[in-house]
């Protein structure tokens, strides 16, 4: 593995893009004892994982998924057990070079779920990204999506997800005004960004830290073409 980079001028990890790399997704069936993945995650050159997990057809249940870890691919470590979606939360997989999720209790009345997940090194560990805002407007208008805490340090962005729900192409805006200002082309990530029926865009950075800085205050913005019909999400960092 190359040398991990060095952590910012606040004390706090920032990932390596030549070494972040994005998993493919994969499926489990919770109805099915000891269902695993298809294909397992090589994780050789990375020391943190970040995984998200989410329903992909029926309910959870009483299922609980196994976050596993291997050395060689024979035998497996647990590293953490799950009964519900959850966001992305981080793990030190240093000492792996697979990871799988695996179902160790099964619900025959359960679904399946989708299991994302994001590789990278880090020389501090990882923050759990959270939550930061979720919205879905009945109007055309522009909305303030999420405003940074006020203090010196801001938020870190590190996706936004954008979902078609109303089952029809439209577009959506999204902007984001450093100084807090209203939304305008020049603060632009997106404009007018087409998106098909049901489709989700994973909107991610694509720069050296792999978040995008919002500054004390700053905003971002969003707007859907089509009322009832989009929902924006936001992942990220407070840093008050």
């Amino acid at each position: 593995m190359s040398a991990l980079p060095p952590p910012d001028e606040s004390g706090n990890y920032v990932p390596d893009s030549t070494t972040s790399t994005l998993m493919d997704i994969q499926t489990v069936d919770l109805k099915s004892a000891n269902d695993t993945f298809a294909t397992n995650w090589d994780v050789r050159h990375a020391n943190r994982l970040a995984v998200q997990v989410t329903q992909n057809s029926g309910v959870w249940g009483s299922a609980v998924v196994a976050i596993q870890g291997s050395v060689d691919g024979r035998e497996w470590e647990t590293i953490d057990e799950l009964s519900a979606t959850t966001l992305p939360k981080t793990y030190d997989i240093a000492r792996f070079t697979q990871v799988r999720g695996k179902v160790s209790t099964q619900d025959v009345a359960a679904g399946s779920i989708a299991l994302t997940g994001l590789a990278f090194t880090s020389a501090h560990p990882a923050h759990d990204l959270e939550e930061l805002a979720q919205q879905r407007h009945n109007d055309t208008s522009t909305h303030d999506l999420y405003t940074a805490p006020t203090s010196a340090r801001g938020a870190r962005i590190h996706e936004i997800i954008v979902s078609e729900t109303g089952g029809a192409a439209t577009t959506y805006r999204l902007s984001m005004a450093q100084d807090g200002s209203a939304a305008a082309e020049e603060h632009s990530i997106s404009w007018d960004l087409p998106i098909g029926a049901n489709e989700t865009h994973h909107r991610v950075p694509e720069n050296a830290f792999n978040y995008w800085p919002l500054a004390s205050g700053g905003k971002l913005h969003c707007q859907n073409g089509t009322a009832n019909a989009v929902t924006f999400t936001v992942f990220g960092v407070p840093r008050t």
